[in-house]
């Protein structure tokens, strides 16, 4: 069920490559680099549209999310064959409150979390279990558990490291990765 990442490049000879990572040659040359994105990313997806509302008069809305959510259901909808197939979630604070910004959905399941981190696992532990197909998962309680495990360990490493909360706060996503690829060997039970 894993799969090996995969790169977009531009190819020496024009248009993009998609390349899986460690191999030398591509796999897929495209004239377009969407059409290369599309094809090198993965078949699952996952959109909280509960974020797409403003917190105060004057805010902007997040549009990113409604426009990658777009590309995936036209994906789902009208692309190729192998594009057809992809797995897209739609998380929403509470039931059916997407009916007031997105009337076209209907017949798409869409998971609602209360605002609650805990519920967020748990929509999207099932979600991978009712839809993808995952057995053997650990339940969303032990997922939980596990990541505020990892955050309480990251914030004490970091810390005794000299960052600061500003640091970590905005702290690069490549630098985080590592340390979760650091921590999760050493943590398995």
């Amino acid at each position: 069920m894993t799969k090996k990442n995969v790169h977009v490049v531009p190819a020496p000879s024009g248009g993009w490559n998609v390349r899986k990572a460690g191999a030398e040659r591509a796999s897929k040359n495209f004239d377009q680099k969407t059409a290369a994105w599309t094809t090198g990313e993965r078949s699952v997806s996952i959109h909280d549209i509960s974020r797409l509302q403003a917190k105060a008069a004057g805010d902007f809305s997040r549009f990113n999310l409604p426009f990658q959510l777009g590309m995936d259901r036209g994906a789902q909808l009208f692309g190729q064959t192998a594009m057809r197939t992809k797995c897209c979630l739609m998380l929403e604070r509470n039931q059916h409150d997407f009916r007031r910004a997105l009337s076209d959905l209907a017949g798409v399941d869409i998971k609602s979390h209360r605002d609650e981190p805990v519920e967020i696992v748990r929509a999207v532990r099932d979600w991978f279990v009712e839809t993808v197909g995952l057995r053997r998962v650990a339940s969303a309680t032990q997922i939980w558990y596990r990541f505020t495990e990892f955050a309480s360990d990251f914030y004490d490493a970091r810390k005794a490291d000299g960052y600061s909360d500003s640091d970590l706060n905005m702290m690069p996503v490549p630098e985080h990765l590592d340390f979760i690829r650091s921590w999760a060997p050493t943590s398995v039970t």
